[in-house]
């Protein structure tokens, strides 16, 4: 390969990892306009969950070695250790915790993007005129979300390191809404 087919090698990888990036601020800056909204948050009275881990791909988990199981395993981890709720099976009718995965190799590096989102999901009833609508899926909550770039080989530390801290801003904003007594 010549230098100059090099360098252009390395200046689509550029903007390919900076194309990522973007997407990931963009949705992180709506995240976080809805948290300064005041509009999510509340927690109070959320006594039992279930867990849905999405967004895991093919490639991404072989190539960063993370599985669902092994995402849900730690997501239930942090939350028994945090003594906030309790978590049930799935289909049960209780608030869901949602956390999504995303992990995307680079060709031609050694180097993922990934995200990692933690969210509240519930039933909610909305007036609509004179009209109630229940909405099966609203979220009521969620964390910070992150984004990054990660050795293959870091990518799986990264994002349970991820979520641990997503379940520590959970469990703070539970105590606040959930006093006990």
């Amino acid at each position: 390969m010549t230098s100059q087919r090099r360098w252009l090698h390395r200046v689509k990888e550029g903007r390919a990892i900076i194309a990522c990036i973007m997407a990931a601020l963009l949705l992180a800056t709506a995240g976080m306009a809805a948290d300064l909204s005041g509009g999510l948050g509340d927690l109070t009275g959320v006594r039992d969950v279930y867990i849905l881990v999405e967004g895991l791909h093919e490639e991404g988990a072989r190539r960063s070695g993370l599985s669902s199981a092994a995402l849900r395993t730690t997501l239930e981890a942090g939350l028994v250790r945090s003594n906030t709720v309790r978590v049930v099976a799935p289909g049960t009718e209780v608030p869901y915790i949602y956390l999504n995965v995303g992990v995307m190799p680079l060709d031609g590096a050694p180097n993922c993007v990934y995200t990692v989102r933690l969210a509240l999901d519930e039933s909610a009833l909305v007036t609509r005129g004179e009209q109630v609508v229940r909405v099966y899926s609203a979220q009521t909550w969620h964390a910070m979300g992150t984004f990054g770039v990660a050795r293959d080989g870091d990518v799986s530390s990264v994002v349970r390191d991820a979520i641990g801290r997503m379940v520590d801003q959970f469990t703070v904003k539970w105590a606040r809404d959930n006093p006990r007594e």
